[in-house]
Formats: C-alpha cells, structure tokens, sequence
C-alpha cells in the first residue's frame, strides 16, 4: 500500500535550512534548500488548482483525535492523509498551522504504513518505513504557516496518474520543544492542515 510522508518549512535560502522570510516573495522552499519560483510556467498552465483537506488524521497521543490541537514534539507525532484525484501532478504543497508555540526547531519527515484514525485514537500507533527523509530548522508560531512541496516525494513514491490515498507523518527532532498544531476539526477551518494540488 502506497506510503508518503512529508514536511519542510517555507522560506529558504540557496544552501542554508529554511528560514522564515529568507525566500523571495512568489517563491517556495524546494526540498533540496533553495528557492524556487511558484509562477506559472508552460506545463502547468492548463492544470486545475484544488486545496485538499485531510482526508483522515491522528495523533501518536491517545485520544488526540478529537482535539483542535495536536501536539508535534517531545515523542508526539501527527499523521495525515490525503485522497489525492487522477491526473499529472504538477505541485503539492502540505500547509500546516503552529498555535501555540514560536520559535526556531528541527522538523523532520518519514513516511509511515497506512493508517485509520479511530484505531491510532485507540493506541495503535502507525510505524515509520525507512530512514528520515528530511530533517530542516523552521521558524513557526502563530501567524506563520509552515509550507512544503511535496511534488516530489509523491513522484517518487509511485502514486502515478491513478491518484490515491497519501500518508503524512510528521515528527520533532531529540527534545525540541513541543509544538501544537491545528487539527481538522479545529474551529477556524482557515487553520486546518492542507494540501493545495496542481493536476493536469
């Protein structure tokens, strides 16, 4: 079953971890540190734009679910899922809320098995397959919304034109302070994760 698992700041500058800021306005963090401009080109000039929301979500903290938070740090991971449709994806971009922290500290990505929400509630906590792909310094809090293109990473784990179902995890390094970030049941919708697609 298909697996995916990323996350990475907005803001970066040529050969240095992300930033907040250090990215030139109309431009996005690439994976591989350097700024990349988010203009319309040839290729994605006839593409759909869709914002997804998370199709499922948990916490590695029992009973996290239901809450308009989910802790990010210190052991706790959050895990989110998105039902991405048929077609060429041309960009993807994971968008997250930190609320109740600031600050600077290591976030790191993994892809994880598949999992369902209400089982991980009750204590099953999905495993993480490989190394850590991604390990970068983001500036977030309130206000700050932490970005990354994840393009890429779809590619490269096969999802191919057919779509389909694609597993986040999301984790802090060592004993990086604990972050809270909005969940999808949070009650501003304009805080909930989401994944905004270009698909030809």
């Amino acid at each position: 079953m298909l697996v995916l698992a990323a996350l990475a700041t907005f803001g970066c500058g040529p050969r240095a971890r992300c930033a907040e800021g250090a990215c030139p306005e109309g431009t996005l963090c690439e994976l591989d540190g350097t700024c990349r401009p988010l203009a319309d080109d040839e290729s994605s000039r006839f593409a759909r734009a869709l914002r997804l929301e998370a199709a499922d979500w948990a916490s590695s903290e029992r009973g996290g679910r239901g809450h308009d938070q989910l802790p990010l740090g210190r052991g706790a991971e959050v895990f989110l899922a998105f039902e991405v449709p048929p077609g060429e994806l041309l960009r993807a971009v994971l968008t997250l809320h930190v609320t109740s922290a600031s600050g600077v500290g290591d976030v790191q990505v993994f892809a994880s098995t598949a999992f369902v929400g209400d089982e991980v509630d009750r204590g099953w906590v999905p495993r993480r397959l490989g190394r850590v792909e991604v390990a970068r310094e983001a500036l977030a809090g309130p206000g700050r919304p932490v970005r990354v293109d994840v393009a890429r990473l779809i590619a490269r784990a096969g999802l191919g034109r057919e779509g389909g179902r694609v597993y986040l995890g999301l984790r802090r390094a060592g004993d990086a302070a604990r972050w809270r970030v909005a969940s999808p049941v949070a009650v501003d919708p304009e805080l909930w994760p989401s994944l905004d697609l270009r698909v030809r």
